[in-house]
């Protein structure tokens, strides 16, 4: 006859004290304390120094070929830290490393002159674009921006961006400071060909001059981060006293 053994009484560890509990609150708080403190100081020191980003805007009325077309817009340009001087013009990748100059971002919003407040359509290029040079006044302040669209033209889909012909144009984006301050050039040709063939032709800049108004902000990626992180372990370092 086979022998059973007796059962075994399973008994659940007794619960920690309320000691135990918060000396081990405590800890774990100093832990994620510690982490978030050299995530701090990694990101401030990685933080440029100068590094700077562009805004622009503008918002002209196009002229003919479309007569009833305005395009208002605004742009976001980066530029590192390692690409600041002071009264001259620094070219993309000869006076800066690759990379150190970018588009952020690059929006166009058609609309008809009649109704200014309902925007038609909107044409994103901040995919497309290539920063060529930036401008610096004698105070080291960007006062100047040169981009282009690299690979083509992007259709109009409403009335006001038809042709005389009925034919729908094409537009690419571009900014330049040739005539001093910088302006926005929308070309427009009849296929969607690449932009640096020739377009059939520009917004009217002589009568409605589409001036970018730019304006300078500190670049704040990894500042902010840095002071989320600080505030983070404000957070965990803070004691509470227990009930």
């Amino acid at each position: 006859m086979r022998a059973t053994l007796p059962p075994v009484a399973v008994r659940a560890p007794p619960p920690l004290a309320l000691e135990d509990k918060i000396v081990g609150t405590r800890n774990l708080r100093r832990i994620l304390a510690s982490t978030l403190y050299a995530l701090a100081a990694w990101l401030g020191s990685a933080a440029p120094a100068h590094a700077t980003l562009i805004v622009g805007t503008w918002d002209p009325a196009y002229g003919a070929p479309f007569a009833d077309l305005g395009w208002r817009g605004s742009a976001t340009f980066y530029v590192a830290d390692s690409c600041h001087t002071s009264g001259g013009v620094l070219i993309n990748l000869l006076g800066c490393p690759a990379g150190s100059m970018s588009v952020q971002s690059a929006r166009v919003e058609f609309y008809n002159l009649a109704n200014p407040a309902t925007t038609l359509q909107v044409l994103d290029f901040s995919d497309d674009m290539w920063v060529l040079a930036a401008r610096y006044d004698s105070s080291g302040v960007i006062d100047g921006i040169t981009a282009l669209t690299v690979t083509g033209y992007q259709a109009g889909t409403i009335n006001e961006t038809k042709l005389p012909s009925g034919n729908q144009a094409y537009f690419a984006l571009g900014f330049d400071f040739l005539e001093g301050e910088t302006q926005a050039r929308l070309a427009y040709a009849t296929s969607a060909e690449p932009f640096l063939m020739l377009p059939t032709g520009f917004n009217n800049s002589s009568s409605y001059p589409a001036v970018v108004t730019l304006q300078t902000l500190p670049e704040p990626t990894a500042a902010g981060l840095a002071l989320a992180a600080l505030g983070l372990a404000g957070v965990a370092t803070r004691r509470r006293r227990p009930a």
